[in-house]
């Protein structure tokens, strides 16, 4: 999977129009993209910004999940637990924390939900 990069100003790349807030990827290992990326990032058509990188990969992996989850009956709680937490990724450490009411700061870490998650086990 390709970085996604925010568009910035309306932008028309293969044909496709993005819209101002839009993500856009480019293949890198291909020289037309690799030389069209460069000039909109020079002229700020699109911008580097990882924190929207970050929550665009979280939606598309949250969306991937959830189609497979579809496709199989969820874990229980006690399967759940038995998973070991460092195995999970944030979408699921989030939906873990809600399950067992944990309470997180808005911009939590994966890291602080494993860490939350745990002191609420052990204080149980």
């Amino acid at each position: 999977m390709s970085y996604p990069y925010k568009v910035a100003r309306t932008v028309i790349f293969q044909g496709e129009e993005y819209a101002p807030g839009d993500p856009i990827r480019f293949d890198m290992d291909d020289r037309e993209e690799k030389k069209a990326f460069d000039g909109l990032l020079a002229s700020t058509a699109i911008l580097d910004d990882p924190v929207f990188a970050e929550n665009i990969q979280l939606r598309e992996q949250a969306a991937a999940q959830a189609s497979g989850d579809a496709q199989s009956p969820p874990p229980s709680s006690d399967d759940a637990q038995a998973v070991a937490l460092s195995k999970l990724r944030k979408p699921e450490l989030l939906e873990l924390a809600a399950k067992e009411q944990v309470e997180l700061p808005q911009d939590a870490t994966v890291q602080q939900i494993v860490a939350a998650i745990e002191a609420k086990r052990a204080a149980a």
